[in-house]
């Protein structure tokens, strides 16, 4: 009898080890569904701005190699698409939408909430 009750409280800790398993694996996968959720939401909202960026740099871009080609002013192709401190502020707008290169995901570790 004594057996079996020592059985019973190993069998009921064995029990209570895999169940504070299951809600700490349920607890991590809620916190990195809900930061993803966060980058995604973060990502959709700041996408008009990025998409903005890239056509702006590329008509950048082209004026640039332009004059190039034609041996000109590269700063004056430049003011030709845009002021000066439009273009400055732009750059510096750019910086602030930059995301992590892939593979340094634990810097996306702040949507963690």
């Amino acid at each position: 009898m004594v057996d079996c009750l020592r059985a019973g409280q190993v069998c009921a800790a064995e029990f209570s080890t895999l169940e504070i398993i299951d809600l700490h694996d349920r607890t991590i996968g809620k916190l990195f569904n809900t930061a993803k959720n966060k980058h995604q939401q973060q990502f959709q909202a700041s996408g008009k701005a990025i998409n903005d960026k890239v056509r702006l740099y590329g008509r950048i871009g082209q004026a640039l190699i332009h004059t190039k080609q034609n041996g000109g002013d590269p700063f004056a192709s430049i003011k030709a698409v845009m002021p000066w401190h439009t273009f400055a502020a732009s750059v510096t707008e750019a910086q602030t939408l930059e995301r992590p290169a892939s593979g340094l995901a634990y810097k996306n570790l702040r949507f963690v909430s």
